[in-house]
């Protein structure tokens, strides 16, 4: 599915009327957190430039960094496994304090094969998982190797994680982030026909090499 390119495009974000924020308008950090796009983005694929077949909804929230997301990615999943729900509390703070837009990504027909795709590993991921979650270390200790076991769960806890990565494709597929500051809807990686039709409505370009919050 993704044509690698380096062109990012950047939607200009505001803060949301009281008409737009309805019943969180009451709420003391939504209103402040809530983005609304200035321009609609364009009803294309960002990987293809081709029409939208299809479309999904979602949420992006800003990702600004942390000394977690400076760790290399096995110091991630190995953070992940420590005790407690860290993953679970680290989506609540930032849902709590980052800020957010609701975006409609778009897909044409080969994205459809892409998803397909996807979601066929994610299956296959998940099927491993649970075999290294029960009947591998079911085995083992039959046979008396409680050793072999015990790393078996580890395993299998880390390709269950990396199977949870793979089944939330929407946002990798969207290609969509927003800056820190929230002022800036980016989309990474677009075709230039996205690119084009971007710039006509209103977008612009986003260097390729800064972080958005210093931009």
């Amino acid at each position: 599915m993704h044509q690698q390119t380096d062109d990012r495009v950047a939607f200009p974000l505001r803060e949301g009327t009281e008409e737009e924020l309805g019943r969180w308008i009451s709420h003391r950090h939504v209103p402040r957190l809530m983005r609304f796009e200035v321009v609609p983005l364009p009803e294309l694929c960002p990987a293809h430039g081709a029409p939208s077949v299809w479309s999904k909804q979602l949420r992006i929230w800003a990702d600004p960094e942390t000394d977690y997301h400076r760790k290399s990615r096995l110091r991630r999943i190995l953070h992940d496994l420590g005790p407690g729900p860290r993953r679970l509390n680290r989506g609540i703070e930032r849902a709590k304090t980052a800020p957010s837009v609701a975006v409609t990504a778009h897909g044409c027909r080969e994205c459809t094969r892409w998803v397909w795709r996807r979601r066929a590993q994610t299956a296959l991921l998940a099927i491993v998982a649970i075999c290294l979650l029960t009947a591998v270390p079911r085995a083992l200790v039959l046979a008396s190797q409680h050793g072999l076991a015990q790393l078996s769960l580890i395993a299998g806890i880390i390709v269950l994680l990396f199977a949870a990565k793979s089944w939330n494709w929407l946002v990798e597929f969207s290609r969509a982030s927003v800056s820190d500051n929230g002022t800036r809807l980016i989309i990474s990686r677009a075709h230039p026909d996205y690119v084009r039709a971007s710039l006509v409505a209103g977008a612009h370009l986003a260097p390729a090499a800064s972080r958005d919050s210093q931009s």
